[in-house]
């Protein structure tokens, strides 16, 4: 029912990736860099920096404050108006939604009132244990809390597919609003709801996402806009490779979308990691709304005393928070803003690809100093950070894989027939590092951009021999001297910080 053939006819409708490619782009500088002085973001990124940056969009209210309310997440889950996105091991539950016959990527998301009774039912049992944190938790899987979307609908990820009138239910009671205007009202807070569910080796959770597309499906409707079972990506991976990654698909995201599951997929990567306490080996409660990880040594039945457990006991937080690494990328150019130093790592999962320079940030270690160690560990370059200016922190990226903070950041060394010089002796991380020409990496991002472009337009106009044409050119580019790195990565926007 969920085969690898079926994934795989969803995996290969024509024209899918390419016409995926007017997800908007990250915004670029108009200004190069260090010749005319780089704003922190350009005119439209100083009204809300955040929205630009890819896995970064506030696309939620996260109410950080309510997730120990126990009482607010019980009503949030009853309320018909709630969203629930789903997770399989790590990648999210997507489709391919045909919106005037051009294929956009959206992630499943279902509201309430469309689930069946008994997944309601374990949706509320979950809430009773959430409030009581005790060992009934271990019943259930990673279930967290998102925040709240202002928007009636919520982020309206599918809304055209999933039909949200569905009154079968009688939800007024726990809508605690005084008026049915589409959002759950708490106390003087209001919005649509948000949870991220782990179904991974959950065939209860599994089989119920059936139903619901069975549900939705088997209505003698003729609406080519309805899915089935194998139009949806990352649900079966059992009988085979049927997960996407970041470069075959969720590249290609809306970013409200793609931050959402940014935020998702950090919270559960880390609630599944961590079963354990690091204190003292006892089971681990996932406790206030899925965003926290209590030690349940202070339960009746656990043989280790909590007093004995340095997280138990500790009076200051007894509850373990998620895990951010932090690590800084880092775009190098001269005084004069004629040259780029790009690397070529050995993990690049293209061979001639050439990016910035990362690495993560030591503990006790300033950003700036971090930039400066990267650089020359891995290519012998020197910034010498004497001068205000000589390094710039630009901009920062989640990046979900699994739960890293990109810093992105600029440096400048002087050439002086010393500082410049390349040298891979230190490290053992790159297969390569080149001093390259600003010009000569301006035309590798224009041509990218001119055949993306140009598909575009051919793919919404149904040019099939011009599509034909610009898939063997974009093939092309990666047999090329260098490949840079993929659309909206922190790694492109820095470069294009320099160059363009």
């Amino acid at each position: 029912m969920r085969g690898l053939d079926h994934m795989k006819r969803a995996l290969s409708r024509p024209n899918i990736l390419e016409s995926c490619l007017s997800s908007a782009m990250i915004p670029i500088s108009q200004h190069r860099y260090p010749r005319n002085e780089v704003s922190m973001h350009t005119d439209s990124m100083k009204q809300n920096p955040s929205k630009h940056i890819f896995f970064g969009n506030v696309s939620l209210n996260r109410f950080s404050f309510l997730r120990s309310n126990s009482e607010f997440i019980g009503l949030a889950v009853r309320s018909s108006y709630t969203r629930l996105i789903f997770l399989n091991n790590h990648q999210p539950l997507c489709f391919y939604e045909r919106e005037n016959s051009f294929p956009s990527l959206k992630l499943l998301k279902v509201s309430m009132s469309e689930v069946s009774n008994g997944l309601r039912d374990y949706l509320y049992r979950w809430t009773e244990s959430n409030k009581r944190q005790d060992e009934s938790l271990w019943d259930f899987p990673a279930i967290t809390f998102l925040g709240m979307d202002k928007k009636i609908g919520g982020l309206e990820f599918n809304s055209n597919i999933i039909d949200n009138t569905n009154t079968n239910q009688n939800f007024d009671s726990i809508e605690n609003s005084k008026v049915n205007d589409g959002l759950f009202h708490y106390q003087s807070y209001s919005g649509v709801p948000c949870f991220a569910i782990d179904i991974s080796n959950n065939q209860f959770l599994q089989d119920e996402i059936v139903k619901i597309i069975d549900d939705k499906t088997g209505h003698p409707v003729n609406n080519e806009n309805l899915m089935n079972k194998a139009d949806l990506l990352n649900l079966d991976t059992v009988n085979g490779p049927t997960t996407s990654t970041f470069i075959d698909h969720l590249m290609y995201l809306p970013n409200s979308e793609a931050s959402v599951f940014s935020q998702s997929a950090m919270y559960i990567d880390w609630l599944t990691k961590n079963k354990y306490c690091s204190g003292c080996g006892s089971k681990n409660l996932i406790v206030n709304g899925g965003t926290q990880l209590k030690c349940s040594s202070h339960l009746p039945e656990t043989p280790i005393d909590s007093k004995t457990c340095v997280v138990a006991s500790s009076s200051r937080c007894n509850v373990a928070h998620p895990r951010t690494d932090v690590a800084v990328i880092s775009s190098v150019t001269d005084t004069n803003g004629s040259k780029i130093l790009l690397v070529n790592n050995k993990r690049y999962p293209v061979g001639n690809m050439y990016s910035c320079v990362a690495g993560f940030l030591e503990p006790s270690e300033t950003i700036e100093a971090c930039v400066t160690r990267e650089i020359w560990e891995e290519t012998n370059v020197v910034i010498e950070n004497h001068n205000p200016g000589d390094i710039k922190i630009l901009l920062s990226q989640p990046w979900p894989y699994p739960a890293t903070l990109m810093i992105g950041c600029c440096g400048i060394t002087n050439f002086n027939e010393k500082n410049e010089v390349i040298g891979l002796e230190h490290d053992n991380e790159l297969n390569d590092a080149k001093w390259f020409d600003i010009d000569y990496i301006k035309e590798v991002i224009m041509e990218n951009e001119r055949i993306d472009n140009l598909l575009i337009e051919a793919l919404k106009l149904g040019k099939k021999k011009d599509i034909e044409l610009l898939r063997g050119e974009k093939a092309n580019i990666l047999k090329k001297e260098v490949v840079l790195p993929n659309k909206n990565t922190i790694a492109l926007e820095l470069i294009k910080r320099i160059v363009l």
